[in-house]
């Protein structure tokens, strides 16, 4: 009778042990698709405007990440718009759509000659309205433009004004660039299509929200 019940709780413990250690492999498998399914996917260019320690500065004195290192809510969306990178420094207009409720900042950076301003203002509501101007930007492409240098949409002019574009959506991060997209001297250089939208873009920008520096459509 004794061995018979040994024999029980040892049948017992068994079970008890394969149970735990099916579901101590289930929790691991559970978090494993987790851990990957919280990966931000990174589209980056060639040439990355925005890997310079200058910039990592001025989002410090800002308080703000770097958007390629941060996990969004579900949802949730950051857009950010550069304007500069030349002698003068460079402004930022971000864009967010955070637990439903959507905002805008401007980080102003630019100046005649140094030292430049780190100065950051939240943004008026756009006016057309948030729903209408986000949609005016994501018809201008500002989600999926190319990168200029993979179009070949580069004048190859060393000196002036580049726009760098920045998303964080649907647990993407990329970045592109457009260097003097207003540039057009034919027959060395005719603008792209690409670069006419980015141009569109920052006029939206300065349209909508008052930030006239975005705006680079009179520039002949």
């Amino acid at each position: 009778m004794r061995k018979h019940t040994i024999h029980l709780i040892i049948l017992l413990m068994t079970i008890l042990g394969l149970a735990i250690a099916i579901f101590l492999i289930k929790e691991s498998q559970k978090k494993s698709r987790q851990s990957k399914k919280q990966e931000l996917r990174l589209v980056l260019p060639r040439f990355d405007f925005l890997l310079s320690k200058g910039i990592d500065e001025r989002l410090a004195k800002a308080n703000l990440q770097s958007l390629r290192t941060v996990l969004l809510p579900d949802g949730d969306f950051e857009i950010r718009v550069w304007m500069g990178f030349g002698l003068n420094g460079e402004d930022c207009f971000i864009l967010r759509y955070f637990s439903r409720q959507w905002s805008a900042i401007h980080i102003q950076g630019m100046a005649e000659a140094p030292p430049f301003p780190n100065s950051l203002t939240r943004l008026s509501s756009p006016k057309s309205g948030w729903d209408k101007a986000w949609r005016k930007l994501i018809d201008a492409g500002i989600l999926t433009l190319p990168d200029g240098h993979e179009v070949n949409c580069d004048p190859g002019v060393a000196d002036g004004m580049c726009y760098v574009v920045e998303s964080n959506f649907n647990m993407t991060y990329r970045t592109y660039s457009y260097s003097n997209p207003w540039y057009d001297k034919p027959p060395l250089h005719k603008r792209c299509n690409e670069a006419k939208q980015m141009i569109l873009i920052g006029k939206i920008i300065g349209e909508e929200f008052g930030l006239d520096l975005f705006d680079l459509s009179d520039i002949q």
